[in-house]
């Protein structure tokens, strides 16, 4: 019990909520994947250096510049961030023209969502302790990519993606519960430097593919619902855990699984699989 942990980001939620056992790996048995030898810049990496240079672009971002200034900035910023990979040729030639295109859409919509925008706040952390059931508490944490406090009351919320954001579907039935999540934070004063406010609007901002970047909103009619219901399932799902008798199961929604996990072997996933979920053991009538 003493074990378990008492503290988890929102994106470890997640796979709390698909993956209980990279969980148990990961805070309980301590275990972290070895660095691949050589390793090539991969999705995680260039995902990492595109939140930096979006970051330091947000935090110096000057009012009332031309467009031409903030591109340039903008563009500087991330070649900056991006300095190694584009000692590499073939990077510089296949990779970083679309880098750019993702720039200039990403500039597009910055400039427009700072028209409704009192305040921008980049990159910010929260941390929100609450009670389970039990009596005991849990600590939720989060890395707000983007908080809006907007002129007309309540914020926007905001996350990043590099790779493909999230189904609504996949987000409404609790599979990925980020920005619902981070919204009960925000709530709650949670952030740091950011005031405690409804959130009225929350949607992904996919950084480059073929058009540069798109959004994509979470247009739920019933979006403070949906953040209750995330909350509430939560805690239930906290205190399911904080019972020594649950074990940590793994892919409990294998058709929902995005890729392939960094304990999979030793929850011998492909093992398993392979076979249905059969056992090796004979059934009554077999023996």
């Amino acid at each position: 019990m003493a074990l378990r942990p008492r503290q988890l980001s929102v994106t470890r939620i997640e796979t709390l909520r698909r993956d209980p056992y990279a969980i148990f790996a990961e805070r309980v048995l301590e275990l972290e994947p070895l660095a691949p030898i050589a390793p090539e810049i991969g999705p995680r990496e260039i995902g990492d250096l595109w939140h930096a240079a979006l970051q330091a672009y947000g935090e110096g971002f000057r009012e009332g510049a031309p467009p031409a200034e903030l591109r340039a900035r903008l563009l500087a910023l991330t070649a900056a961030q991006f300095a190694a990979p584009l000692a590499d040729p073939s990077f510089r030639a296949l990779r970083w023209p679309r880098i750019v295109a993702g720039l200039d859409a990403f500039l597009a919509f910055d400039v427009e969502r700072r028209i409704r925008a009192g305040r921008v706040l980049v990159e910010r952390k929260g941390k929100f302790e609450f009670l389970l059931d039990d009596g005991s508490r849990f600590t939720l944490t989060a890395r707000a990519d983007r908080i809006e406090i907007l002129r007309g009351g309540g914020a926007a919320l905001i996350d990043y993606k590099t790779g493909a954001p999230p189904g609504t579907n996949e987000v409404k039935v609790g599979f990925a519960p980020q920005l619902t999540l981070e919204a009960t934070m925000l709530a709650n004063g949670a952030f740091q430097g950011a005031p405690a406010v409804e959130t009225i609007e929350a949607l992904y901002f996919k950084l480059g593919g073929a058009d540069g970047g798109e959004v994509k909103r979470l247009n739920f009619e019933d979006f403070d619902a949906v953040v209750t219901r995330h909350f509430d399932g939560l805690k239930a799902l906290l205190a399911q855990f904080a019972d020594p008798a649950t074990p940590y199961l793994p892919r409990l929604f294998p058709k929902f699984a995005k890729r392939p996990g960094d304990y999979d072997h030793l929850a011998r996933v492909k093992e398993w699989s392979a076979t249905a979920g059969q056992s090796d053991q004979p059934t009554v009538d077999e023996a």
